[in-house]
C-alpha cells in the first residue's frame, strides 16, 4: 500500500530531548527513535507495542501488549514461514508450532545432544 503524505509534519515529530517519532501510515503505526539509543527505548507499532532496549549489558525485546505474542518469521524458499513463537498468553515457546502446548514445544523431529530429566528422590 502507498500512503501519500502532505508534508514532513505528517510523518515526523521531534520531541524535547531529541527523540524522533516517524508515522508509517494513516493508522498511526509509528517508529519511535530515542535520541540516546544506548539509554532509550526503540518503539515500533501504534502504541509502541514492540520495544527494543538495553538493560545493563542485556538486550531486551519486549511486547508490552498484554497476552500477545512475539513471532519470528523467515522467508523459506520464497514462502513466509513462522519459525518460532513466544506465546504471551501462556508464557510458552513454540518452535515449528504456532500454538505451543508446553513451556518448550518443538514440532517435528529434533536432535538433542543431551536430555536431562529431574526425578524425585
Amino acid at each position: 500500500d502507498t500512503y501519500i503524505l502532505e508534508s514532513a509534519a505528517d510523518i515526523m515529530d521531534f520531541y524535547a530531548g531529541g527523540d524522533l517519532m516517524l508515522r508509517l501510515d494513516e493508522t498511526n503505526n509509528v517508529v519511535h527513535i530515542p535520541q540516546d539509543a544506548a539509554g532509550g527505548v526503540f518503539k515500533l507499532g501504534v502504541g509502541g507495542d514492540l520495544q527494543l532496549y538495553i538493560d545493563g549489558d542485556d538486550a531486551v525485546i519486549r511486547n508490552i501488549t498484554s497476552d500477545k505474542d512475539i513471532i519470528f518469521s523467515i522467508n523459506d524458499g520464497g514462502s513466509q514461514t513462522e519459525l518460532m513463537r513466544l506465546d504471551g498468553s501462556t508464557s510458552r515457546v513454540g518452535i515449528g508450532t504456532s500454538s505451543p502446548g508446553y513451556k518448550l514445544d518443538v514440532a517435528g523431529q529434533g536432535k538433542p545432544l543431551k536430555m536431562v530429566q529431574e526425578m524425585s528422590v
